[in-house]
């Protein structure tokens, strides 16, 4: 199941998979671009995916769930 949230500030969305939850975040429209990174959470992705926002679509997890 996905649904939408908002997690620390910044709105996003959760897709429900047996014994988890996982947040993730997805910007812009175009090429789908994932960027993968760990340990950052996906605030540390924001300024970047502002920037791909213009040409791709960018999608990115947060970590910890």
């Amino acid at each position: 199941m996905i649904s939408s949230t908002t997690a620390n500030s910044a709105p996003g969305l959760t897709l429900t998979v047996p014994e988890a939850e996982l947040y993730y975040e997805v910007r812009g429209s175009g090429p789908l671009v994932v960027l993968v990174g760990a340990p950052m959470d996906a605030d540390s992705f924001a300024p970047l995916a502002d920037l791909l926002a213009t040409t791709a679509r960018s999608c990115w997890p947060q970590p910890s769930g």
